[in-house]
């Protein structure tokens, strides 16, 4: 495969050439089945890769990327993936956190996140999902209440991935009152290690307890950690819904994307796990790894916002079909 091709700021006619010596250098076996030894051997792995710098190339090269086009970074995604090496223990952040840090945070919040979050010195959670909402945000019941220059958090966050292992997590929560639906709510950077906060580890029928359900009584959020841009949310769903309105195909598409990379993930892994045979249901020894991949792949319809909400949103919103009854 060659890496380097594609063209753009940063590319590197030896960039192939140095993915697959950094692939063939490394120990890649399957990681240890106990979830602490697991995570240590994850954040292992990232730190090599990021000292290689191949673990955020996309990102500014001041933060420790090297500010290879998206095509670029697909195709070292893919040279990885097909040495199968593991997904960033800290995927969550460079994925979905560091985007909109970029866009919204300042430069002093950059140094201080990102520089930790690429190598996984720092390992960052998502606290989206709620008992009560789902992936809903409209019935987020999260508050943020001011204390003073900061915030205090109060609520519960649920299918935290590795929250018990963070040290930084990004927080929705609501500002105003609880019927603003999408307005008011806020996005805060919290620091994990604290008091107000209690992590409780939810064992999946995978057997591992990589998710988390976080509870939150009236953890504080510095005022340096709120200023990302308390609207960031707020600002983000009304260009969205601008450019629905609009009819543009953008939210469509992203929803759609949504649906098909979840059917194709359990579809795929489904077949893998059929192929077993009666060795997918009982085996001597460890776990074949089809096993977990197929009971882990039923996720995928829940995490990053859960297919029935995605495809409500692609029926009412954009196929104008008659909305589901509300209370």
């Amino acid at each position: 495969m060659s890496v380097g091709s594609g063209g753009g700021a940063g590319a590197s006619p030896d960039l192939a050439a140095e993915v697959d010596a950094f692939i063939s250098a490394q120990p890649l076996g399957r990681p240890p089945v106990e979830l602490a030894a697991r995570v240590e051997w994850l954040v292992d792995f990232q730190h090599r890769l990021h000292d290689a710098r191949l673990a955020v190339v996309s990102w500014p090269e001041r933060f420790g990327g090297r500010d290879l086009t998206p095509f670029q970074s697909i195709e070292v995604a893919a040279a990885l993936g097909d040495a199968q090496a593991p997904e960033l223990i800290n995927f969550v952040a460079t994925e979905v956190v560091a985007p909109a840090l970029m866009d919204h945070a300042t430069e002093d919040q950059l140094k201080r996140w990102l520089v930790p979050m690429a190598g996984a010195d720092e390992v960052w959670c998502q606290l989206f999902s709620e008992p009560d909402a789902g992936s809903d945000l409209a019935s987020l019941r999260t508050r943020a209440e001011r204390d003073g220059d900061g915030w205090r958090i109060t609520g519960t966050k649920l299918w935290s991935t590795w929250a018990q292992f963070a040290g930084k997590g990004l927080v929705l929560a609501r500002t105003g009152p609880l019927d603003t639906r999408h307005r008011t709510i806020g996005a805060f950077v919290i620091d994990m290690d604290q008091a107000e906060i209690q992590v409780n580890p939810l064992t999946t029928m995978t057997g591992a307890a990589e998710f988390a359900e976080v509870v939150f009584d009236g953890a504080y959020v510095a005022a340096d950690d709120a200023t990302i841009a308390m609207r960031l949310l707020e600002l983000r769903a009304a260009n969205v819904a601008s450019l629905l309105e609009a009819g543009s195909p953008l939210g469509a598409e992203s929803t759609l994307t949504k649906v098909a990379l979840t059917q194709a993930e359990q579809t795929v892994f489904a077949v893998a796990h059929e192929l077993l045979g009666a060795g997918g249901i009982a085996w001597e020894g460890e776990e074949p790894e089809e096993v977990e991949h197929a009971l882990y792949s039923r996720a995928a319809s829940i995490y990053g916002g859960s297919a029935q909400i995605q495809r409500n949103v692609l029926a009412e919103r954009h196929l104008g079909l008659p909305p589901e009854p509300r209370p």
